[in-house]
């Protein structure tokens, strides 16, 4: 337990020697800005305009932050990360090291995300708009556990692509993940006329995760989200595990 500790311990140095946290909070910070200025431009409600775009900010920017890092952090070939020689030869298990990383990443995220919610309240609190409602909780809960999912999305691929396929791979099922409900919602398209896309577009959906207050009605709702994605978690690093466990690090 202690050495599985340690390994979280060093995915989290990795990230704070990465600053990560710097460009997090500069980026953050000026896209709160940016939503407040674009609120002004319209005559209708400034609060929702400012909720709905920073929650749509959030989720693109955290998407993109974990998959960048994601795809460095777990990258399990030798020749793109020599450390992991090394890292391997300690006596603990492929499978516990990969859980290990993802358990120190899920916890750096959780704080970035913590810290964002932070800038955020008290952005709010300067333009005078609500200060708190546990519905911005939830909306933030679901956004960090779609940061997580990605998370989980972006070591399975990871395990069996490299660092540049990776990239292209997560960014990939990511936007299918997006877009594919959006597609059996369209106008004009009646989903029992195709099957495979709603099953597709109800299984896969990062949309789930792109909530803002307005829209939460229910906490059955969030539950559901959380549900959603631990199955994500426990299915995507189910299979890096097994995956890493056979693999041939050198090829």
């Amino acid at each position: 337990m202690q050495k599985f500790l340690a390994s979280c311990q060093y995915a989290i140095l990795l990230l704070r020697k990465d600053k990560l946290s710097l460009p997090f909070i500069v980026g953050t910070t000026f896209m709160v800005i940016f939503a407040y200025m674009a609120s002004q431009w319209t005559i209708e409600d400034l609060e929702k305009i400012l909720m709905d775009l920073t929650a749509f900010g959030l989720h693109i920017f955290g998407g993109i932050v974990t998959i960048l890092w994601g795809t460095r952090l777990f990258n399990t070939f030798s020749d793109e990360n020599p450390a992991i020689e090394f890292e391997l030869s300690a006596p603990l298990s492929r499978g516990a090291w990969l859980t290990s990383r993802f358990i120190g990443f899920s916890l750096y995220l959780s704080a970035l995300g913590a810290l964002f919610f932070a800038i955020w309240l008290f952005m709010f609190r300067i333009y005078d708009f609500r200060f708190f409602s546990w519905n911005m909780t939830w909306m933030f809960i679901c956004q960090i556990s779609g940061w997580l999912s990605l998370a989980a999305l972006t070591c399975f691929v990871s395990t069996f692509c490299r660092r540049n396929t990776a990239l292209f791979t997560s960014f990939s099922l990511w936007v299918c993940g997006l877009l594919a409900p959006l597609g059996t919602s369209a106008e004009g398209v009646n989903p029992g006329e195709n099957t495979f896309l709603t099953l597709f577009g109800t299984v896969w959906n990062f949309q789930r995760f792109n909530v803002v207050p307005e829209l939460i009605e229910s906490h059955s709702e969030v539950l559901l989200t959380l549900a959603y994605a631990a199955g994500l978690w426990v299915f995507f690093l189910g299979l890096s595990c097994m995956i890493v466990n056979k693999r041939n690090i050198y090829s």
